[in-house]
């Protein structure tokens, strides 16, 4: 019986644990957080114009979410938020719309020969209405996706 037991169990984990080490790209190791600079962070204020849901920043990533927000200055800038797995948890939260104000802060960088801000913090700006906001990163640009128990998440 107990031998079933553990068969079963060997079973389960060599079926299971394939899947659970899918790499997305947007991980905290991947060629992508290396574009992440500390030194880059800015916040910006605007009306988004556009939204991608099937946004991949370098070849191979996974599917990611992203918005395109034009600023009072008239700058058009592409909001990169994540990958579309985790941000789809955030979708009642923060369902923005095109023509909504949101605020956003990240990190500016250029990846591709297209600057973007790999997003830090998104708020969803709502006229008479409370403003959602959510996290995607910790201070130090580690993604919240690919949390590390070790972390230091103070100040989120």
């Amino acid at each position: 019986m107990k031998k079933r037991i553990y068969l079963a169990l060997i079973l389960g984990l060599a079926l299971i644990l394939p899947v659970l080490a899918v790499e997305d790209d947007w991980g905290n190791t991947s060629e992508y957080q290396e574009f992440f600079d500390r030194g880059s962070i800015v916040t910006i204020q605007g009306k988004v114009t556009g939204i991608n849901r099937d946004t991949v920043p370098l070849p191979g990533m996974e599917p990611g979410f992203s918005v395109d927000v034009r600023t009072a200055e008239g700058d058009e800038v592409n909001v990169q938020v994540g990958p579309l797995w985790f941000s789809s948890f955030y979708k009642k939260k923060w369902d923005v719309k095109v023509g909504d104000t949101v605020e956003v802060t990240g990190s500016r960088v250029e990846i591709d020969g297209k600057t973007v801000i790999m997003a830090t913090k998104c708020v969803h700006r709502v006229e008479h209405a409370k403003s959602s906001e959510m996290t995607l990163r910790s201070k130090q640009g580690v993604p919240v996706w690919d949390f590390d128990p070790d972390l230091d998440l103070k100040g989120l």
